[in-house]
């Protein structure tokens, strides 16, 4: 939780005492942020997040979907693991602040990641190329999922969406066996 507030977390508005620890109803609470059954629409949004068909529980979901809503900052990022035909979608982060011009990352752009361990504020982290352009990070939590990326695997980076207007907002990749 220290961690949390460090980077700007005050709480969840469902749970908001930070000094308590809650119990009761947590799951429903969080199960909240899943797509409900009945939209029209799962099958594609579950598609999108590489969660379609695959026998999630709900913290499952939760992790691959990364409990997103449109009305609100809150996500969930799972911590996962290298395993042989693993895939998962995330954002990068820092993409909105390089204001790459509209029109420089596509949908199945192929990606390559590399690793940045001079980094100062986080000798974990990891950056992400199309070619030879400095795109954005792989989120601070995701980063484990390269750390323990066995040698003799290898894991591909490809865009997924892009959220343009005159400059490139936020870009979408799938991470993993493709």
């Amino acid at each position: 939780m220290e961690e949390a507030k460090k980077v700007g977390f005050i709480s969840y508005t469902e749970f908001p005492d930070i000094n308590t620890l809650y119990t009761d109803g947590v799951l429903e609470i969080f199960a909240r942020r899943l797509t409900r059954n009945e939209r029209n629409d799962r099958s594609n949004m579950l598609e999108f997040w590489s969660a379609e068909g695959k026998g999630y529980d709900a913290f499952d979901m939760l992790a691959m979907t990364q409990g997103w809503l449109t009305t609100d900052n809150f996500e969930f990022l799972a911590d996962f693991y290298p395993k042989r035909h693993f895939q998962f979608v995330t954002d990068l982060a820092y993409t909105r602040s390089l204001e790459l011009p509209r029109g420089t990352i596509a949908e199945g752009d192929k990606l390559q990641f590399k690793f940045d361990r001079k980094n100062e504020v986080d000798c974990k982290a990891i950056r992400v190329f199309k070619d030879e352009l400095f795109i954005g990070f792989i989120k601070q939590k995701h980063c484990n999922f390269f750390h323990h990326l066995k040698r003799s695997w290898t894991t591909n980076l490809q865009v997924k969406a892009v959220d343009q207007n005159g400059v490139i907002r936020q870009v979408f990749i799938t991470v993993g066996d493709m």
